[in-house]
C-alpha cells in the first residue's frame, strides 16, 4: 500500500456556535436509550461576524426536534458503530506499540545504547529520551527509525531494502501513530446540517481542531496496521538473531 493511497482523516476548520445532544424520541418509554444519544456539533465552515450563537442554537434545536424518528435512530446507530470502530483502532495500535517495545529490548541485548545514539545526527537526537525508562509510542518509532537506517542487517527485508522504502516505512509509522493519538483522545460528534461524523482532536504540540471520519479512513487504518505488523515481525525476528521468510 503506497503512502499516498492511504486514506487518512481530513482536517476541517470550523467555527463552532454550540453543541446539542439528541436522545431517541422514545426516551420516556425506554430511558436506557439516553446512553445512545449523539452529540451534534453546530458549526459554520466559514467564520462570520455579528453571528448570534443563541439564535443559531434556537433555530437548530427546532430543526432537530422536527427530525424524523428514523433519521435520529440512524444517527444513533452510526454513532455506536463509529465509536466501536474507533475504539478498535485504538486497541489495535497497542499491538504495534508492544512490538516496538519488544524490538527495542531485543536489540539492546546485542547492541549498546551509547553506540546507537552516536551513529548519525538523527540518532544523536535520541539522547534527550529516557532510554532506560518508559518510552512513548513516538519515541520508540524514532529509535526504530535510527536502528533500521543505520544497521544494514535489516536491509535484507524486502520492504526495507533501499533508502526510499525505509523512508516510506518510517513515514507510514509516523502517520499511523499520529492518527492513533487522534482516535484515542478524539471526541466524536456529527457536524450539522449534513451530520458528517467528525472528531475533535488535539494532537501533541497542536491546537484543537476537527477531522472528518469515514468508513474508508477506518478500513485503510486497519490495512495499514496489518502492513506495519508484517514488517515489524521481520524486524523483530532479525533482532533476535532469527531468520526471516520473505
Amino acid at each position: 500500500m503506497k503512502t499516498e493511497k492511504i486514506a487518512r482523516p481530513e482536517r476541517i476548520e470550523i467555527f463552532t456556535s454550540a453543541q446539542l445532544t439528541i436522545p431517541s424520541k422514545n426516551f420516556e418509554e425506554n430511558p436506557e436509550v439516553m446512553e445512545m444519544s449523539v452529540l451534534i456539533e453546530i458549526a459554520r465552515i466559514e467564520d462570520e461576524d455579528n453571528v448570534n450563537p443563541h439564535k443559531i442554537l434556537y433555530e437548530v434545536r427546532n430543526e432537530l426536534n422536527a427530525l424524523n424518528q428514523n433519521i435520529i435512530d440512524d444517527l444513533i446507530n452510526q454513532y455506536e458503530f463509529l465509536s466501536c470502530r474507533i475504539s478498535k483502532l485504538s486497541r489495535l495500535s497497542e499491538t504495534i506499540n508492544k512490538q516496538l517495545e519488544s524490538i527495542y529490548n531485543f536489540y539492546l541485548k546485542k547492541n549498546e545504547i551509547a553506540e546507537i545514539v552516536e551513529r548519525n545526527s538523527k540518532c544523536k537526537e535520541l539522547k534527550k529520551y529516557l532510554l532506560n525508562g518508559n518510552l512513548t509510542f513516538n519515541q520508540l518509532r524514532n529509535i526504530l527509525s535510527c536502528i533500521i537506517k543505520t544497521d544494514k542487517i535489516f536491509h535484507q527485508i524486502n520492504e526495507l531494502n533501499n533508502s526510499e522504502k525505509r523512508k516510506s516505512f518510517t513515514k507510514k509509522l509516523h502517520n499511523y501513530i499520529y492518527d492513533r493519538d487522534c482516535y484515542t483522545h478524539g471526541f466524536l460528534s456529527f457536524l450539522f446540517p449534513n451530520f458528517t461524523p467528525v472528531l475533535e482532536v488535539k494532537p501533541p504540540n497542536e491546537k484543537s481542531h476537527h477531522i472528518v471520519i469515514s468508513e474508508k479512513v477506518i478500513i485503510d487504518n486497519m490495512k495499514l496496521h496489518k502492513e506495519l505488523r508484517k514488517i515489524l515481525e521481520k524486524i523483530s525476528l532479525i533482532s533476535q538473531g532469527l531468520e526471516i521468510k520473505q
